[in-house]
C-alpha cells in the first residue's frame, strides 16, 4: 500500500474511493500472520519511520505552471504513485527527494529513469508516452512485469485528458506538442570485430527468427528490438534477465498479443550472453558500456535460486 503517495489524494478522491468499495461484495478471505522478523514485525517501527520519512506536507498546485501540468502532478505523484517504483530510496527505505523519477530496481527488475532525460534516452516523445500507457505496446516495446500490470490495471482505463497530462508533467511540458515529435536514433557504437561477428551468429540463430533480421520485430508477435528501450537505458540488466527468463505471452488493450519469449539461460552461456548483450545495445543503442559475463552469471544465480524454492 502506497500510502506515502496517496495521502497526496484530494479528499474528493478519498471519499470517491471509500464509495465505491463499499459498493463491492465483501469475501470472507483470513487475514495472513504477521511473518516478519524482528523488529519489523512491530508496528511502532512504523510509526518511527513516518517521523524520519513522511513530508510534512503535500504538494499544492503551482500557480506558475499550467492546470495541463498540475494535474499531471497530481496523476503521477497521488494517484499514479509513478516515484514507488521509479524513484530510488534511501538507507530507510523512503523515496529520494533529490532523485525523483531516476530509475530504481524494483525485486530485481529495473524501473527505468523516467524523467524528461530519461524518457527521451529510451525513444519517447510526449505523445508516444501517453499512447504507450494506453496500450502498454509501442517501438520501446511491451510493458512487462509490473508495468504491465500498471496498463492492465489502471492507464488503459484513464481518460485522455489524464493520459495527456501525466505525460505533459513527466515531459515537464505545460501542454503537448501539437504534433508528435521524432526522437532522436542513437548513434551505433563499435565493438570488437570478433564480438561482434559472434554476437551477430547467436543473434541469427536465436532471435531473428521471432524479432526480424534487422530487429524490426513482426506485429502480434513480438516486440522489436532496434528501437526497444531495453538497448537505450544504462543498465544490462533488463535485457539480460529477459533473455535468460524469457517472458509469457501477454494480452494487451485493443485486442492486441505478443508471443511468449522462451528463456535461453539453457542454450546461452555467460560469454555468449553478454557478447549478445553487448553488440546488440552498442549497435541499437549507441551504449558503449559492454555487458559483463559477470552480470549475466550474477543473474543466472538469482535464476537457480528462484528455482530452488
Amino acid at each position: 500500500m502506497p500510502y506515502t503517495s496517496y495521502r497526496g489524494l484530494s479528499t474528493e478522491d478519498v471519499d470517491a474511493l471509500y464509495a465505491y468499495l463499499m459498493t463491492r461484495t465483501p469475501m470472507a478471505v483470513a487475514n495472513k500472520a504477521n511473518t516478519l522478523g524482528f523488529p519489523f514485525d512491530q508496528r511502532w517501527t512504523l510509526a518511527a519511520w513516518n517521523v524520519l520519512s513522511l513530508l510534512a506536507k503535500v504538494a499544492e498546485p503551482d500557480p506558475n505552471r499550467s492546470d495541463v501540468w498540475n494535474r499531471g502532478r497530481y496523476v503521477a505523484e497521488a494517484l499514479g504513485h509513478c516515484g514507488e517504483c521509479h524513484t530510488p530510496r534511501n538507507l530507510i527505505q523512503a523515496m529520494r527527494a533529490d532523485a525523483s523519477y531516476r530509475g530504481a530496481t524494483i525485486e530485481g527488475v529495473e524501473a527505468p529513469d523516467i524523467t524528461p532525460d530519461g524518457l527521451r534516452r529510451m525513444g519517447f516523445d510526449p505523445h508516444g508516452l501517453a499512447q504507450f500507457m494506453r496500450l502498454g505496446l509501442s517501438a520501446q516495446g511491451g510493458a512487462t512485469h509490473q508495468m504491465f500490470d500498471v496498463v492492465h490495471f489502471s492507464t488503459q482505463h484513464m481518460d485522455e485528458a489524464d493520459l495527456t497530462a501525466l505525460s505533459a508533467y513527466l515531459f515537464d511540458r505545460d501542454a503537448l506538442p501539437s504534433e508528435p515529435e521524432k526522437p532522436v536514433a542513437p548513434t551505433p557504437v563499435a565493438v570488437p570485430q570478433a564480438v561482434a561477428s559472434r554476437a551477430q551468429a547467436t543473434y541469427a540463430g536465436l532471435c531473428a527468427g521471432c524479432h526480424g533480421q534487422a530487429g524490426e520485430g513482426i506485429p502480434h508477435v513480438s516486440v522489436p528490438l532496434r528501437t526497444n528501450a531495453l538497448m537505450r537505458v544504462a543498465s544490462g540488466s533488463g535485457l539480460v534477465r529477459a533473455t535468460l527468463h524469457g517472458l509469457p505471452a501477454q494480452r494487451f488493450p485493443g485486442n492486441e498479443r505478443m508471443e511468449a519469449m522462451p528463456p535461453f539461460a539453457n542454450l546461452l552461456d555467460d560469454t555468449a550472453l553478454a557478447e549478445l548483450g553487448t553488440w546488440m545495445r552498442a549497435e541499437w543503442g549507441g551504449q558503449s558500456a559492454p555487458v559483463s559475463a559477470e552480470e549475466v552469471a550474477r543473474q543466472r544465480a538469482g535464476l537457480r535460486a528462484d528455482a530452488s524454492k
